[in-house]
């Protein structure tokens, strides 16, 4: 498994995809042996916050855009096979 301070990885998919939303790209996505998916993020200084406000539920995304960012996130995943 691929693993670096520089990087935030999740196995959340809409973690990943609300962290899209806000500007991050992912680094790299890892499938373990289980088809389970890492997503890893390059860290900055926000991270930690988007992170936090995720998880309280105060992320504000516009709906379209979200719908939109999985559609993009899953068909990433079809290359990481």
């Amino acid at each position: 498994m691929f693993m670096d301070s520089h990087y935030f990885s999740t196995c959340d998919f809409t973690l990943a995809v609300t962290l899209l939303l806000f500007g991050y790209r992912t680094h790299k996505i890892e499938r373990d042996t289980n088809a389970q998916c890492s997503f890893f993020f390059e860290r900055d200084e926000n991270l930690d916050q988007v992170i936090r406000l995720f998880f309280r539920s105060e992320a504000r995304v516009d709906p379209v855009a979200f719908s939109n960012a999985q559609k993009y996130l899953k068909k990433e995943l079809q290359y990481t096979l």
